[in-house]
């Protein structure tokens, strides 16, 4: 058993803060896990002392060397370290342990850092305190473990007893690492063993590693070992130092524990990753992903990411819910890789993808259990949908255009889509485009549309062509809107989003009045002090300039003001804009000469913000002192966008008031050495040595005059103190004014004098010893001398101190506040302290020993007429004002004026001010505001339109223009027609119900709009049907037509001028002459039909045929006709035909002339024919006209007997077959027309035969016998 050993002096505490030892994660074959993640570290403080009985010693005492390794030495246990069983473990003599088959190398003194020496796979170490550890002088090391406990609960401890760290001999420590069994924890203990250190530092490594990258390790920040950091990198080292606190804290008291607690799980990999992966079926929005699947209990899991490769693994325990809609899955991180897919079918078809996007893949195979992934992957891939066919051309120039509070017009150009959307965003860039396949919900009223992503909406959605303006609405005043135009085609809608045209417009934003109040000065004021304020009146304005709040006045009362007769001379109220100090530079309303309650009237621009006008007097030169002054506000009165109004402030009358006293000035250079005082060892008693100051003037003005200097003798008085300076003289110089000071001096040694010249102009108390607040010094000897005196321009009035120093010619001035005297202790000199008071006026003598009144510049300000109203785009004028000697300046305070008036600028709208002063000479005089408001133009009017509509043979209609907006541009919408002029013609217009309005050059859009309506096209009539011909016969020698199809709302029939009503759509038309006659109809619409009917009217029939006969008598054969009349009928002509075609004449009957009563006509043809014969009968008129009126047929009328005969012939198509013959032979009867077409057959014999369907000619009869055909023609005459 390790026994204790003591030292008296120090007991060493060793690894105090050994903290973190952390087991890195090492990756061998299919076993995943991270040491950071399966270790938590724990300081467990004293535990019991650390000895074990018996161990199994591995380097014993008295052991020779010190460098050793101890390869699988058994544990007794199987312990999990970093997700990984082992049994055996391998040690180090410097200090750790290692897991795995290999070795480390005996020299090994850095193992978190280094591999130099490791054979083998060491899959990972732990390290106690890795270093050079040798054997102590003072006792031999012992390496040794032990296993103790019962199963499953045993320990297994290694432990380095009596070590020596760093290579030295001295200052042994005890160490000692345990593995728990079932629980697979890590403690490393260390503790004293009673040895002295006499005071070397000891450095070490400490934590865990996998590899050179998968570390933790701890480090000391300080000497204190039990306030270890983390080590940040693998060269982290810890510090044993004797002297630390920490390292004696556990003397006799057992050991400092660290615990390192295994929290699994432990995740197995799959063998086989998945593999062999493609993209297929590749679309818009979709695509399929097939692979070979891997060997994971899991499956496989696919994510997917748009834009760029995965670079992140799925994290070992952590569940991911897969959704094949791209983007609706899990995530790793927030790398954008969504899982898309998670089990074993190998294939997966994607959605909800974007067109023409690259996708990039990545495949893992898995283990349920854990669950646990195979990384990194192998299979990995990309694909790129494919592109929509979105429009090529943007929409251009696009603008932001008549901008109001609340509303704005957006304008383009469209470009080559079939529609455009735009999107508007308020305050900053449009940050959403449109999505592929997604239609939006459009409005014009901001926020009222389909949102895209956050604060993106959907304003406008049309086919509007040309120049599109739209009218926003819904804005708020004084926001910046963003918009963007998209061209898109579809469906599916197929948006450009590559870039989208963009533009920006702010509304306009009206001064509106908020608030206002008073604030009370209760600073003293003196007597004579021009222009003193008394009370700050603070009226506040949201909003903006455009168009800007204005002022119209101020009431106001001098109540609480003490004597107001012998104490004010005047009340005024002055301007100061947005500045919040005082400055009596621009004037509002009017000078008060007498007291009470005044009303200040005006009209001034507001500025956005606090504007400031204060209530101010001059302070009479005699005004009592103690007196009061005070004034109230009681109401002011305001126009701004809501009205006009009175408006009362918060605090009308302010607490308290200003004090009349006498001037109490700024201290200056206080604390400095006094003037050579009379008193001590060589001090000459005469005051300041002698010196006579006999007088300062200032442009003939007596400042100081006496025959000497006033002495104060008592000694340590401060010349420099104001109080002590005569001070009160004071002098009057205007701004940019140049005077002249005379000076002149004595001294009864006549010696050379120096003499300097400050003056506080900024009025800060401080002499600047610089210009233009010093004026250079000058020597000169017993005389007067001058130095000419400019006041800066820009120089505030009131009082600005004046200091003159005149010294002793060996001792220079060179600083306003001296701190000595010169290079003797009773060097000779003054200094003299006096006002220069900067009014705004004229030369006053302000000596309050013979003063002649306070008061301000007496010039008034210039008469203005304000304010001035302008149009957007007008040309302005140059300002003018009625006074003399003119200044015009930009601001109400400060500035330099110019004698050039200022030209407005009208090219935006809203509320431009500027200020003018006119200065007589002698002084300038305040300043007055004048107002420019620019407004925006007023809307067009709608335009006239005068409609041509479309005709008979015009599809369109034009529509004339007229009063449009001249001079100037303008467009016609819903077209988009750019264009200039007065009038404009738009043609061709379709027919339709339109609202034009106009939008100017402004691109404001007209209030109202002018309606246009082109009606359809007349409809054109059909062309009427003849129903039925009536010709003229014999008795009746006129014909008629009856016509149909009429149109149904009226028509007129020509010629003729046949008027139908509405609902007739027949017509006859009686009495017709013979002739041609062409028909139209034309609709009430006055539309004539294209096409016409042509009917003909034939002359009255020759004759009125009532019988024809055709037959065979005597074997020849006789043909007999009848007329019921004859009309100038000279004879008939009978014609024959063996075949119908070839015609010859075989005789001649003559006609009746003209007949109207019956008359019966035969005719013998005497001739013999061996066939059939056919006859027509001519009928010829006395003049030569003929038509045939009759035709005929007849078989042979020989005595010859024909084997079939067929009767009648000609027919009207049902006839009578008769056959000489044995019936029974006829197999098949068929019918052909003269073209040779079948158009009858029939099997077997039969006699009757209807062929009243076959249109008129001739036909031949086929009957088939079982021997022969007997052909017979026949003739069908309907």
């Amino acid at each position: 058993m390790f026994k204790y050993l003591q030292i008296s002096k120090i007991l060493i505490r060793l690894f105090s803060s050994l903290a973190i030892l952390v087991i890195c994660f090492f990756v061998t074959n299919n076993i995943q896990a991270q040491v950071s993640s399966k270790y938590t570290y724990s300081y467990i403080g004293t535990n019991a002392n650390v000895y074990n009985a018996t161990p199994t010693i591995l380097q014993a005492s008295g052991s020779v060397g010190n460098d050793a390794v101890f390869a699988s030495q058994a544990i007794g246990f199987t312990f999990n370290f970093n997700c990984i069983d082992y049994t055996t473990v391998g040690i180090s003599a410097n200090g750790f342990i290692w897991f795995g088959t290999g070795t480390c190398s005996a020299s090994q003194y850095t193992p978190l850092s280094s591999t130099t020496g490791e054979t083998g796979t060491v899959d990972g170490i732990i390290s106690a305190f890795g270093t050079n550890v040798v054997p102590g002088t003072s006792g031999t090391r012992t390496l040794s473990t032990k296993l103790t406990g019962v199963s499953p609960n045993r320990v297994f401890t290694i432990e380095w007893r009596k070590c020596c760290m760093t290579g030295a001999t001295t200052n042994p420590v005890d160490v000692q690492i345990k593995l728990f069994e079932t629980s697979n924890n890590v403690e490393i203990r260390l503790f004293d063993n009673s040895y002295f250190i006499s005071g070397a530092t000891a450095t070490g490594q400490v934590g865990m590693r996998a590899n050179l990258t998968d570390y933790v390790n701890r480090t000391t920040s300080g000497v204190n070992l039990c306030t270890t950091t983390a080590g940040g990198a693998n060269t982290a080292t810890c510090s044993i130092v004797p002297t630390s606190a920490c390292n004696y804290a556990y003397s006799g008291s057992g050991a400092i524990t660290f615990l390192y607690s295994f929290t699994g799980p432990c995740c197995t990999t799959p063998t086989t990753q998945a593999n062999s992966a493609s993209a297929t079926g590749v679309s818009f929005t979709t695509a399929d992903l097939n692979w070979t699947t891997g060997s994971g209990t899991g499956g496989d899991i696919v994510f997917l990411k748009q834009g760029s490769a995965i670079t992140t693994d799925p994290t070992n325990t952590t569940t991911y819910t897969a959704n094949s809609a791209f983007g609706s899955g899990s995530q790793i991180g927030t790398t954008g890789a969504f899982a898309v897919y998670s089990g074993s079918s190998g294939s997966v078809s994607i959605s909800n993808l974007m067109p023409g996007t690259t996708y990039y893949y990545s495949i893992y195979t898995f283990d349920a259990a854990g669950p646990c992934y195979k990384a990194p992957t192998v299979t990995t891939g990309s694909f790129t949908t494919t592109s929509c066919s979105f429009p090529v051309t943007q929409a251009s120039l696009l603008s932001t255009v008549c901008i109001g509070y609340n509303t704005m017009n957006l304008q383009f150009t469209r470009g080559s889509g079939s529609r455009a959307i735009v999107v508007a965003r308020a305050g900053s860039m449009v940050n959403s485009d449109p999505v592929y396949n997604t239609s939006y919900t459009a409005n014009a009223a901001f926020g009222s549309g389909s949102q895209i992503g956050v604060g993106n909406f959907v304003v406008y959605d049309g086919n509007d062509a040309g120049v599109v303006t739209i009218p926003i609405t819904g804005l708020s005043p004084g926001v910046t809107y963003y918009f963007n135009v998209y061209e898109y085609d579809g469906p599916p809608n197929c948006y450009n989003n590559a870039p989208p045209a963009t533009t920006s417009g702010t509304t306009r934003a009206p001064g509106v009045y908020s608030l206002c109040t008073t604030t009370q000065n209760t600073a003293n004021v003196a007597p004579g002090t021009l222009a003193a304020d008394v009370v700050k009146l603070t009226i506040v304005v949201s909003g903006g300039e455009d168009m800007a709040a204005t002022l119209n006045s101020i009431t106001f009362t001098t109540t609480g003001s003490t004597n107001t007769t012998t104490d004010i001379t005047n009340a005024k109220i002055y301007y100061t804009g947005n500045s919040n100090s005082f400055s009596n530079a621009t004037q509002f309303g009017q000078t008060f000469t007498t007291f009470g309650t005044n009303t200040a009237t005006g009209n001034f621009a507001l500025k956005a913000g606090n504007n400031y006008f204060w209530i101010a007097y001059d302070v009479q030169a005699t005004a009592t002192l103690g007196d009061l002054l005070d004034a109230t506000v009681t109401s002011i009165n305001v126009t701004d966008d809501i009205g006009t109004a009175n408006q009362t402030p918060i605090v009308s009358a302010p607490v308290g008031s200003r004090l009349i006293a006498a001037p109490v000035g700024l201290v200056y250079c206080s604390g400095v050495i006094p003037e050579a005082c009379c008193s001590g060892t060589g001090c000459n008693f005469s005051c300041s040595q002698g010196e006579t100051l006999l007088g300062i003037t200032l442009t003939g003005s007596v400042i100081q005059s006496f025959g000497g200097w006033p002495c104060n003798s008592t000694c340590g008085d401060d010349k420099n103190s104001y109080t002590d300076m005569f001070y009160s003289n004071a002098y009057a110089l205007n701004q940019g004014s140049t005077s002249t000071m005379s000076i002149n001096f004595d001294t009864w040694f006549s010696m050379d004098m120096w003499w300097v010249l400050w003056v506080d102009w900024d009025q800060n108390g401080v002499f600047t010893n610089a210009a233009p607040e010093r004026f250079p010094a000058t020597g000169s000897i017993d005389q007067w001398t001058s130095q000419t005196i400019t006041v800066p321009a820009s120089v505030s009035s009131g009082r600005h101190r004046a200091r003159l120093w005149v010294q002793e010619f060996s001792y220079k001035p060179t600083d306003p506040c001296r701190t000595t005297h010169g290079p003797l202790t009773t060097s000779i000199g003054y200094i003299v302290d006096f006002d220069i008071e900067v009014p705004d006026g004229s030369l006053v003598n302000l000596d309050p020993i013979a003063p002649v009144g306070a008061t301000s510049c007496a010039t008034l300000a210039p008469i203005v007429t304000t304010p001035i109203n302008y149009t957007l785009g007008d040309v302005a004028s140059q300002l003018t004002a009625t006074g003399s000697s003119l200044l015009w300046y930009s601001l109400p305070t400060g500035g330099v004026g110019s004698s050039t008036a200022p030209t407005p600028t009208t090219n935006t709208t809203g509320t431009q001010t500027y200020y003018v002063s006119q200065n007589n000479g002698s002084c300038e005089g305040p300043r007055t505001q004048i107002a420019v408001n620019v407004y925006p133009p007023a809307l067009p009017l709608a335009p006239t339109a005068t409609v041509t509509q479309p005709t008979c043979d015009v599809a369109y209609g034009i529509v004339d223009f007229g009063d449009l907006p001249a001079p100037g541009a303008w467009i016609i919408n819903p077209n988009g027609i750019a264009g200039t002029g007065a009038t404009y013609t738009l043609s061709p217009v379709a027919p339709g119900t339109y609202d034009y309005n106009i939008v100017d050059v402004n691109g404001c859009i007209s209030a109202a709009s002018v309606n246009v309506v082109v009606n359809p096209q007349p409809v054109t009539p059909s062309i009427p049907v003849v129903v039925t011909v009536t010709q003229p016969t014999g008795g009746v020698p006129t014909g008629s037509v009856e016509l149909s199809g009429l149109p149904a709302n009226g028509w007129i029939v020509n010629p003729g001028g046949f008027v139908g009503s509405v609902g007739t759509t027949t017509l006859t038309i009686s009495g017709l002459a013979p002739g041609t006659y062409t028909f139209t109809v034309t609709n009430t619409d006055g539309c004539t039909s294209d096409a016409t009917v042509t009917v003909t009217i034939n002359l009255p029939l020759p004759i009125e045929l009532l019988s024809f006969s055709l037959e065979c008598e005597s074997d020849f054969p006789f043909l007999e006709w009848s007329t019921a009349s004859e009309v100038n009928n000279d004879y008939f002509t009978i014609e024959h035909s063996s075949d119908a075609v070839e015609w010859t004449i075989v005789g001649i009957v003559d006609g009746s002339g003209n007949s109207y009563s019956l008359n019966r006509y035969s005719f013998i043809d005497k001739q013999f024919y061996s066939g059939p014969s056919y006859y027509r009968l001519k009928q010829t008129d006395f003049d030569g006209r003929y038509e045939y009126v009759a035709f005929g047929s007849v078989e042979k009328c020989s005595f010859e007997c024909s084997e079939l005969s067929i009767i009648p012939n000609p027919s009207n198509g049902v006839l009578y077959v008769g056959f000489v013959g044995d019936e029974a032979m006829v197999e098949l009867i068929e019918v052909f027309d003269v073209l040779g077409n079948k158009v009858f057959s029939s099997d077997g014999y039969q006699t009757r035969f209807d062929f009243s369907n076959l249109p008129d000619g001739i036909y031949t009869l086929h009957y088939k016998l079982d021997s022969k055909t007997i052909i017979q023609k026949f003739v069908i005459a309907k």
